[in-house]
């Protein structure tokens, strides 16, 4: 029961599920991502929640998922330190805690399109994020793919952006990208692929409560990690970094084959 106890201390912070409401993947908030993954998990799908730098402890070709908060930044460090293709998820809604349920959070309004647009400056200064009032169904496009269609279900506001350097993949019907991938000249190009999800409604809480929704959702990823390639969401965009423990060093390599050599001799003993 001691033993257990220790390593149980050591994973304490990759075990325990946060108690703050916001757009990343353990919230099961309106804005959050926590019924996002669930589905990828039933689709058969690898997904790991990465505390550290996202690099480590995943696949070599897996798909880095990051989904900045608003005022947040996503930056060149963390997009080096991915171990392939990248996904952004912009942020749209303006939320405030909600009082009786700590990890729920209640929409004020939509964010100001400069403030979204703020997440990617540092990954692309061009872009501009466009908004269509109403709440309707809307009716997309796969732009590589003729007559290819998709329907989603009701959307408040529908998010697209638009830029020199946004290649659209998935388009509304005015053309705009609601998925797009960023088309970097040659001698700028990072050798993998960064793409941008506007419009997050198609995959938080919030969207994905309507079933049609939730199937576009799943076919962004398809299109962005076919092949059931494995998804690690960054949480340390959210403040959510793992922290250091020395019990946790001892249980994972290189100094984990010690530890078994001498729980071993100890049994021995």
């Amino acid at each position: 029961s001691f033993a257990a106890f220790i390593v149980l201390s050591a994973f304490a912070d990759d075990l325990r599920s946060p108690e703050e409401s916001g757009e990343h993947a353990q919230s099961k908030s309106t804005v959050g991502f926590a019924g996002a993954v669930q589905l990828l998990q039933q689709e058969g799908r690898t997904v790991r929640m990465s505390r550290g730098p996202i690099s480590q402890g995943g696949q070599i070709d897996e798909l880095a998922v990051m989904t900045p908060p608003l005022d947040g930044e996503v930056d060149w460090d963390r997009i080096y330190d991915a171990p392939s293709d990248v996904l952004i998820i912009l942020p749209k809604w303006r939320v405030f805690p909600d009082p009786a349920k700590p990890q729920w959070v209640r929409l004020d309004r939509l964010a100001g399109a400069a403030r979204v647009e703020r997440t990617i400056r540092q990954i692309d200064d061009s872009v501009k994020v466009v908004r269509f009032a109403g709440v309707k169904d809307v009716p997309l496009v796969i732009g590589d793919r003729p007559g290819a269609s998709l329907q989603s279900g009701p959307i408040e506001s529908l998010q697209v952006i638009e830029g020199d350097s946004i290649l659209p993949i998935i388009l509304d019907v005015e053309g705009r990208a609601v998925l797009g991938r960023v088309d970097f000249p040659e001698d700028e190009d990072t050798g993998y692929n960064i793409f941008i999800l506007a419009e997050p409604d198609l995959l938080n809480t919030q969207g994905i409560a309507s079933l049609t929704t939730a199937r576009v959702g799943m076919r962004v990823f398809e299109i962005v990690a076919p092949d059931g390639t494995g998804i690690a969401f960054d949480m340390t965009l959210h403040g959510l970094e793992r922290s250091r423990n020395f019990l946790r060093l001892m249980f994972v390599p290189p100094f984990l084959p010690a530890i078994l050599c001498l729980a071993f001799a100890a049994g021995l003993m």
